[in-house]
């Protein structure tokens, strides 16, 4: 399976220092490479990650953590470079609205933080807030599991977790 993930912009990937969520992207994507999987991961320049990455920022943006305008030119790049893989990732905040963009592309998204109910109203009607699988058909989504929690299947039902955790 092609799999894109899509980090945020603020941390390379793995984080030199503190960087929970580029940890977890960073784990996934060389998990879901040693399962077989042929994986793009797009990123900062200067991030690390042994798989192939594509990035338009040439460094983290840390500095800027927040605004929007590095953000959206980092998952605008990111959007157009991962229009033919099977399943898109995306771990940023304003990428699952930016996504709306492309409905016939499969895309999973993980809130790594609080979902505040302020910002549901900005949602689609016919999602539920919160880590949500959306656009995929049912077999992907039985295969995607908690990808926000690796090796940990959701909750009343034993199913396979990628990057072979169990």
């Amino acid at each position: 399976m092609r799999i894109a993930l899509i980090a945020p912009p603020w941390t390379p990937i793995p984080p030199p220092l503190y960087g929970g969520i580029e940890s977890v992207v960073h784990l996934l994507a060389t998990g879901f490479q040693d399962e077989g999987h042929e994986v793009l991961l797009y990123t900062t320049g200067d991030s690390t990650c042994p798989v192939p990455r594509a990035h338009v920022l040439e460094e983290a943006e840390g500095y800027r953590i927040g605004m929007a305008v590095p953000e959206l030119r980092h998952l605008m790049h990111a959007y157009d470079t991962v229009q033919d893989f099977d399943i898109v990732h995306d771990h940023s905040v304003v990428g699952p609205l930016y996504s709306e963009r492309f409905p016939d592309l499969n895309v999973v998204t993980t809130n790594h933080g609080p979902f505040e109910r302020r910002a549901g109203r900005h949602l689609p009607a016919d999602r539920p807030p919160g880590p949500a699988h959306r656009h995929l058909p049912r077999p992907a989504r039985a295969r995607a599991g908690h990808p926000h929690r690796p090796g940990h299947p959701p909750r009343g039902r034993r199913q396979d977790v990628p990057c072979g955790h169990r």
